[in-house]
């Protein structure tokens, strides 16, 4: 709530100086959905980015202040504070109860054509993304949140972008904390508590981007990279001993991207290739799992190859989104739970009746194969889920895959294999970490879940 506070504080702060230097937006998601059994309608998948269309109500606020100096301005200089809260499905509506879960998702300042022109800087706590597969809410290339700073330098269609930024996870009461553990007290003759830090290790991740568009071909070409890296640390908890090493990673990325084709600007094609090693492998904000005999991430990797396709043609249109995706952990087991392959496809098929009503067809499949042997029939489990999805959308600004907002009716029927109702099991599914499925898996497809619901979808300046 303090968050909020801080935010609405802010909003009315710079409304009242200038509203045409002030920007507004939003990116948000909300509905309510039954499972047609009397409970909630609930997301079902077995990978890691399923189909956007089932997740839980997630809403962004946005706000951008430019607060550059009149003679700054003369010099072609611009300066913003960009501010995004978010927030999540806990609405008094729904629970009864004033709470909600909200976070800064953005806090930084951006200043373009800072000492010379078309160089950008910006400093603060940044969602750093780059393109995402929209249908599968998934950022596979580029998706960062740190605190630091960037910059960006542009020339002849060529986009330079370096960023340096860090984290330190709470984990709160963990027996192997990674980077903070600390234990509250009292203040002495106050009222209140203070934190002692036993542990303070912060992860460092630099990232370069190079972009270059071919206006001609209409194609954008990236080249993209990370480096992780964790100090060792030393520290005391209950009268024992204990010390971390350090740590590193990378990641090598590439994408191509084709856009407007067929005549229509809104259409685009994304392919992307990714390959990270190390701590890199578990992602910025992931904590490292069955390690190596060193207790590092060394031998950890991921590989990744994703495909992220919008087409509108006259009275029809088609989203795909699709990748595959192998990881494996760093220590030397082959037959490993935490091994895993997966991969899911996506289309979703569009058909405009009018200007402001849509017909959408979604089909989705999904495949998690770990690689563990079963005891009973010693063999490696496959689970396999397929979704078809039917959604009467209205769409009030006219036509367009993506043309915001969509108002939806939803109705979903996922059908599945035995092994995938085991994973489905697991409440709490790990982007990174997939469960010991160790029951005997079954083949057949007669598992069904339904989800039934009413959604809205939006976005704008944003």
């Amino acid at each position: 709530m303090t968050k909020l506070v801080v935010f609405l504080t802010l909003l009315i702060s710079v409304s009242v100086f200038s509203e045409d230097k002030l920007t507004i937006g939003s990116y948000g998601r909300i509905g309510i959905a039954s499972n047609l059994d009397g409970g909630a309608g609930t997301a079902t998948q077995i990978v890691s980015h399923s189909t956007r269309i089932e997740k839980a109500p997630y809403q962004e606020l946005y706000l951008k202040y430019d607060f550059t100096d009149p003679e700054s301005a003369k010099n072609g200089i611009k300066t913003k504070l960009n501010f995004t809260m978010a927030f999540d499905e806990n609405m008094f509506h729904y629970t009864g109860k004033f709470e909600m879960n909200t976070a800064v998702r953005d806090f930084y300042i951006d200043v373009d054509n800072v000492f010379m022109k078309e160089l950008s800087l910006w400093v603060g706590s940044r969602m750093y993304r780059g393109d995402d597969i929209y249908l599968l809410d998934f950022w596979p290339l580029q998706s960062l949140n740190t605190i630091g700073a960037g910059l960006k330098y542009s020339f002849n269609s060529t986009d330079i972008k370096f960023h340096v930024g860090a984290n330190r996870l709470d984990q709160g009461d963990v027996e192997e904390p990674y980077q903070l553990l600390y234990y509250t007290i009292p203040l002495r003759d106050q009222i209140g508590s203070e934190d002692v830090i036993i542990l303070d290790r912060q992860k460092y991740i630099t990232s370069l981007e190079l972009t270059h568009l071919l206006k001609p071909l209409k194609l954008k070409l990236k080249l993209y990279g990370e480096f992780h890296t964790i100090s060792e640390a030393d520290y005391s908890y209950e009268s024992k001993e204990y010390k971390l090493p350090s740590d590193k990673g990378y990641l090598l990325g590439f994408q191509a991207t084709h856009f407007g084709f067929l005549n229509n600007q809104n259409n685009y094609t994304h392919i992307f290739v990714k390959y990270s090693a190390g701590m890199a492998a578990y992602g910025e904000l992931g904590v490292p799992f069955d390690l190596n005999n060193s207790k590092t991430t060394s031998g950890a990797k991921e590989f990744l190859t994703g495909l992220s396709l919008n087409l509108e043609k006259g009275d029809f249109g088609l989203l795909a989104g699709a990748y595959f995706r192998t990881f494996r952990d760093a220590d030397t087991s082959d037959l490993d739970s935490d091994d895993t392959n997966e991969a899911t496809v996506s289309l979703r098929f569009l058909y405009y009746i009018g200007n402001y009503f849509h017909l959408s067809t979604e089909l989705n499949y999904q495949n998690l194969q770990i690689k563990n042997i079963d005891s009973t029939t010693m063999n490696q489990e496959s689970a396999n889920m397929f979704k078809f999805i039917f959604m009467p959308t209205i769409s009030p600004n006219g036509r367009g895959n993506l043309k915001q907002p969509k108002i939806r009716l939803v109705y979903s029927l996922s059908m599945y294999n035995g092994s995938a109702e085991k994973v489905l099991q697991y409440k709490k599914f790990d982007n990174y970490k997939n469960p010991n499925l160790s029951k005997t898996p079954s083949s057949d497809w007669g598992n069904q879940a339904h989800y039934l619901g009413l959604s809205a979808e939006w976005w704008f300046n944003n």
